[in-house]
């Protein structure tokens, strides 16, 4: 039935009158007329304070998760900043919600909003509508059971009696209620109750679509200011090609507005369709986008192109055009720096590739040179501290005490040089020796290398700490010469020092295990940290016994096992010696 017959059947049972008949059918006249939600409001509250004849009306709407006030007419500025906003916040001021989420909305306008309502009560109707026409009554007569939940009674309070709340129903959807007070009692009769119920839907969907022309012309606005203020080009063709719309850049770009010219020959020049083309498959739904040079102009462009839709129909096609011709060129230099680069990484490589074999080469030449050096200077050594002995054997006693002295000097020299030539072989040895890498458990060869060393100075008292189950990947024979020789100097520096302590151990430093022999013996002074590993250089005196080659043989071992090896430590407080491993 439409709205005006409707009306008509209602005048004919008496539930409406003529002055009302008329007004209704004004509002319908009055909706269809409106050009914005707000000219619309605007025209519907005095519409509807006229029909109920209420001192107040107000239409509330969906805002986000709660329904403010849209318009109102007849309220005190404080009532509607009072009532305005419904939902409910806890003391943090976050918004309440109930077991599935919804916010939690207060007072009947909260019940009406969320469709709460028991329409066996007579202030409710079958459409989800309150209606009173006596509020202290209602108060009085009714539990906050009856009512669907608690209320906050400030209608009540300021003095309304009449009181009615029309739900504005979109589908299975509430998105607001128009709301009608009067200080005056019994301003209400069902009749009017349905025949607002009745103008309700004609208010939804006028609002509806305002808010739906509203969007989409905020859109088409911004849309179109974008599109003109934008500094790329932009065109639309239809899908013969014709052009329906160009930016202010790309005009410029042609030289003249080409609206309705054929988009290749604009653009481009040519006499038929881009090769490069794919408006086919731009109006079957596709996105493409391609970098082209014009053969207009010889720049280059990156062409965005999308579809553009109207009522599920693909009408146009939209093109973004962006002039990247330095990129373009910015890219074929850097193709070119990059080809060169490679060219020049393949050359050094190979120069590289050379040298490292020269240097391995020499390297070999050298220790096999050094270890047949000292091995040929062991023999006449030999010789000079054999002979010296027999001669203090057999003539010692013929011979002046001068002599004797020079004797006890030569033997002890070849007897230091004996022992330089056997850290020279070692050394050697360690660079020539093949790897045979093995799982190898640290702590273990570092414990029986302690127990040896106390074993040689019983008197000594020291304290021992051995970190268990360190275990790397390495070469056995190295790595016991490597333990040795780190142990021995630790052992050796303490032996001045009351309360000696050796700690062997390990710890993670990133994703890195790192190995280390402490303690607190001499130490040294950090300036001096890279003479350690310098073969026969010696940062103490003569206190301490030693040829100065050990921690060179350490360090050799260590790179040989692709590791590294440093060293921290402060005059008369120890040194700490860190090392990696292969996990």
């Amino acid at each position: 039935m439409a709205t005006e017959e409707l009306l008509q059947d209602l005048k004919k049972r008496g539930e409406l009158d003529e002055r009302h008949l008329l007004a209704s059918i004004r509002l319908l006249h009055l909706l269809a007329s409106g050009k914005s939600s707000q000219e619309v409001m605007s025209t519907l509250l005095p519409f509807f304070q006229e029909l109920s004849g209420c001192e107040a009306v107000a239409v509330r709407l969906r805002e986000e998760e709660d329904y403010p006030y849209f318009q109102t007419v007849g309220f005190t500025q404080e009532f509607v900043n009072a009532e305005s906003h419904l939902c409910v916040k806890d003391l943090a001021g976050q918004i309440k919600r109930d077991e599935i989420g919804h916010p939690v909305l207060e007072c009947m306008c909260g019940n009406v909003l969320c469709g709460r309502f028991d329409d066996s009560k007579p202030f409710f109707t079958p459409n989800g509508s309150f209606w009173t026409n006596s509020t202290s009554e209602l108060l009085e007569s009714t539990t906050e059971e009856e009512r669907q939940s608690g209320t906050r009674n400030r209608c009540s309070a300021e003095g309304y009696e009449s009181v009615a709340l029309v739900p504005l129903h979109h589908n299975e959807d509430i998105i607001g209620l128009i709301q009608f007070n009067d200080r005056r009692k019994d301003r209400f009769s069902k009749g009017f109750i349905a025949l607002v119920e009745m103008l309700a839907d004609s208010v939804t969907v006028a609002v509806l679509r305002r808010w739906e022309e509203e969007s989409l012309r905020k859109r088409e606005e911004y849309y179109r200011a974008m599109v003109t203020a934008f500094d790329g080009l932009i065109y639309i063709c239809s899908a013969n090609y014709r052009i329906e719309f160009l930016n202010e850049a790309m005009k410029r770009r042609i030289g003249h507005d080409a609206i309705g010219e054929l988009c290749y020959e604009a653009l481009h020049g040519l006499d038929a369709v881009c090769p490069w083309c794919k408006n086919d498959r731009i109006f079957a739904g596709e996105s493409h986008r391609w970098v082209v040079q014009s053969p207009k102009d010889n720049r280059w462009y990156e062409v965005s192109n999308t579809p553009i839709r109207k009522n599920n129909k693909i009408v146009s096609k939209q093109a973004m055009i962006v002039d990247v011709t330095d990129r373009q060129q910015l890219h074929e230099d850097l193709l070119q720096k990059q080809q060169d680069l490679m060219s020049a990484n393949d050359l050094l490589e190979s120069r590289v590739a050379e040298r490292t074999s020269n240097l391995e080469a020499a390297m070999r030449e050298h220790e096999s040179f050094s270890y047949s050096v000292s091995h040929d200077l062991r023999a006449p050594l030999r010789h000079i501290n054999s002979f010296s002995a027999i001669v203090m054997e057999e003539f010692g006693n013929e011979l002046p005490p001068p002599v004797k002295d020079y004797l006890v000097r030569i033997r002890s020299a070849s007897n230091r040089m004996g022992g330089l030539i056997d850290h020279l072989l070692e050394l050697s040895r360690v660079g020539r020796a093949a790897l045979k890498l093995e799982p190898v458990d640290l702590s273990e060869m570092a414990a029986s290398i302690l127990t040896a060393l106390q074993e040689t100075e019983l008197k000594r008292t020291v304290k021992i700490f051995v970190e268990e189950d360190v275990r790397v990947l390495g070469d056995r024979t190295l790595l016991q010469q490597l333990l040795q020789n780190l142990l021995g100097n630790a052992w050796k520096y303490t032996s001045k020092t009351v309360s000696a302590r050796i700690e062997f151990g390990s710890s993670k430093r990133g994703d890195s295990t790192v190995n280390y022999v402490k303690d607190n013996g001499a130490g040294f002074d950090m300036q001096y940290k890279d003479n350690l590993f310098i073969a026969f250089q010696r940062l103490h005196t003569a206190e301490f016994e030693g040829e100065g080659i050990g921690l060179t043989t350490a360090q050799r071992i260590i790179h040989r096992h692709s590791g590294d090896i440093w060293a921290e430590g402060e005059v008369g407080k120890g040194a700490t010696f860190y090392f990696t491993l292969p996990d």
